[in-house]
Parts: C-alpha cells; structure tokens; sequence
C-alpha cells in the first residue's frame, strides 16, 4: 500500500533509488544511504517503506532537494519472503506510472538493509537490462553477526521464475536453493553493474561463502570497496545540539551506539573502576543509547554510577554536532572472535567520528578493519589491559591539554 507519494514538479530524474530504510527515518541504514546519494549529489526518485524509528525532518529537508519522486510504500517490515515481493510488486507498480510519463531510468542504486531493496532493484533491471546497477551491501547478509547462516525460505514458484531468468543470462543456476537471504547477495553478484562493499572483510567473506566458484572473478572485477561517507565538514555545525551536561573542568568522553551482547564497553567501565579516585573525579563518560531508560538501571548499580551520564539516541545533525564537542570519541568492533577469520564489520559510527576533529578511542578486535584507520588511541577488545591503559592515557593527556586542575 502506497501510503505517501510526494512529486516534486521538478525535471526527471535519472536515477532510481530502491531502498526499504529510507529518509524521513532516522535509522542507520538510511542516514548512510541518504550520505552516500548526497555524495554523488545527483536528483533521483525513490521508493521506500514506513519504517517503526522516528522521524528526523531535518535531514529529510537537506536530502528531499535532491529528490523528484518520493514513493513511501507500507510493507511489514520483518525478512520474509512474502514481504520482499510485496515490495517488488507494489515498487514496480509505482515505478511503472513514473516511467510511463518520464521515461526510463539511466541507473539505479540499491542499499540492503533491509534485501528486500536488491529484489525490487533487480525487477527494474530485468525490465531495462541497460540501466547501470549500483547495489551496496551494508554488511553480509547470509552470514549474520554470530557467523550462522540466515535461512529463509523462498516459494518455489517464484524461485523458479528467478532461476529462470538467471539461466536466460547465461549465469549458472545454484539447484536445490531456496534460500531467500542467498538470492538476496546471488542476484546481485549476478546483474549488478557495480558491488559496493564497505570493507575489504566483508566482500571476502560474502565470497567465500558462495557456492559458485565460476563467477567469483566477474564479481571482482565490478566490485569497490567504498567505505561509509564521512559527512561534509559543514554538517557538524548545522544544527546546534543543546546538550547541557558537558563540564570544561572535567575530561568528557562520549559512547554513541547500542549496548547488546556482541557490541559493549563494559570493558571500559571495569577499567574506570581500576583508575585511582583523582582522575575518576575529574573524568565522565556520556553515552548515548537505545534505551536509556532501561540502561540506566544497569549504570545505577555500578559503584562508578555519578561518572556515567546516560542519555537517548539523538537526531543525525544533534550527533554531528555533539562529536565536536567531547574530549575524546569511543567507537568499538562488534565481538566476533571464534565466528570469523576476520570481523567482516565496520562500525559507520567511525566514519562520522572522523569528520569531527576530535580524537578518538578504537577499541578493535585484533585483525579487524578499523585497526588500520589511523586514530590518536587504540585498544584491543580481549585484552583488558590495553584497555586501562589506554583509558588513563586519554584522561591524562586531557588533563594536561585543558589544564585540570
């Protein structure tokens, strides 16, 4: 069901943009995609879904400048098959009226999360085969966090009809899968133009994984290791934040970013604890979570609980502002030791840490992308002692550069 369509007047676009996560949603998914679509700074028409996250108009006011037609469809959200091809069907359908009196496109850019934007990105391209396929992965798909295999069943009517056309290409046919989440990476291994992949890890691993040995070097050749978009230096200062618990006479180091069994600092609360009581007194750590509410109890019983401020997920513009403001900037990889060679993961945070101008703490796995991003500090997740020392090194340096008494 379509539930907002918003033509702008303006000429036709070129470019067709089939993302499920998309602006007006505050989302990660779709902040990355609306950065990567204003960095090419093309205009172009979208479809996209109603998304449960709220809404960040701000934002949506800088990135709609670029946008002709904007087609917000109302699909469940959860990954299922049923649900991926309702989005084809109701996204063709609109892009059908808009070609009808524009013409078709020249190109077209995918971005999972959520698959269901590839799927519907490959319909478009099955119906023009000339249009130039950009499609992006945000992560692997297949493989999940925990390095298991996603597993979702596809109707076999219509993995038929999909393997159908793969075979019409030429391309080799993959007998007995039924694995929506695998045609969701197969497909546009296949047809896409150009494959971007945020980190040389991740397309490793995504290839490691496929069965089909054959095209493995095609898929090589017309794939980029694009990493997230940093954001232009004028978007830190747009929107000023109206944080308030910020003290000069103290060393503030912020944590933005969910708190789940794989991704944490509590490695870096322990380390707080071990610190002697002067530089815990002159130290706070402000974070900026999902559930604040909640977390809040956690942090209300720790002995440290007066050094740890906790706050709510702020708006994209609010955060970018806010990072030019802290001392120092946590990020940290997502604990994947014992599921992968490598941790196929890059947090996008660091992407916007690194257009701040303030320094920032890496807190990686050994081996990890982000260990080659170059940063003022480094720790490592599994040992804890990198950790403290690299925790009292930022405070004792900050002391010293603002003069703390």
């Amino acid at each position: 069901m379509v539930v907002a369509k918003r033509d702008t007047g303006n000429k036709k676009s070129k470019k067709l943009v089939c993302a499920f996560n998309f602006l007006p949603y505050n989302d990660t998914s779709s902040n990355v995609a609306a950065k990567r679509l204003y960095e090419y700074g093309e205009e172009f028409d979208v479809i996209h879904n109603k998304m449960p996250y709220p809404i960040d108009e701000y934002f949506n006011s800088i990135i709609k400048e670029l946008i002709n037609n904007d087609v917000l469809l109302e699909i469940p959200i959860w990954w299922r098959w049923e649900n991926a091809k309702k989005f084809v069907v109701e996204g063709m359908a609109e892009i059908e009226k808009i070609c009808e009196k524009n013409g078709e496109y020249e190109k077209v850019y995918s971005r999972s999360m959520q698959p269901h934007s590839h799927f519907l990105a490959f319909a478009y391209k099955v119906r023009n085969p000339k249009v130039k396929w950009t499609c992006e992965f945000s992560d692997p798909l297949m493989i999940n966090s925990k390095g298991e295999t996603t597993y979702i069943q596809i109707d076999k009517e219509d993995m038929d009809k999909i393997n159908e056309i793969i075979k019409e290409n030429g391309f080799p046919v993959v007998e007995d899968e039924d694995n929506f989440i695998f045609y969701s990476e197969y497909i546009p291994f296949l047809f896409a133009d150009e494959i971007l992949f945020t980190n040389q890890s991740g397309m490793d691993l995504m290839l490691n994984t496929l069965k089909v040995e054959e095209i493995k070097e095609d898929i090589r050749k017309k794939s980029i290791i694009a990493p997230h978009p940093i954001p232009p230096k004028e978007w830190y200062f747009l929107k000023e934040s109206d944080y308030d618990k910020i003290e000069d006479d103290k060393v503030n180091i912020a944590y933005f970013g969910k708190f789940f069994d794989l991704r944490h600092i509590y490695n870096v609360f322990s380390s707080f604890y071990s610190l002697n009581k002067d530089l815990q007194d002159k130290t706070l750590i402000h974070l900026f979570v999902q559930t604040p509410d909640e977390f809040q109890k956690i942090i209300d019983c720790m002995p440290i609980k007066d050094n740890i401020i906790v706050n709510a997920f702020e708006p994209l513009f609010e955060f970018l502002n806010l990072t030019t403001k802290f001392d120092c900037l946590i990020v940290n990889d997502l604990r994947s030791k014992g599921n992968f060679e490598r941790n196929p993961f890059v947090p996008s945070k660091i992407s916007d840490y690194l257009g701040s101008g303030t320094d920032i703490w890496r807190i990686c796995e050994y081996g990890s992308q982000m260990v080659n991003i170059e940063t003022r500090y480094l720790s490592y997740i599994d040992n804890i002692f990198t950790v403290q020392d690299t925790l009292q090194k930022i405070i004792e340096d900050k002391i010293i550069e603002k003069k703390i008494v």
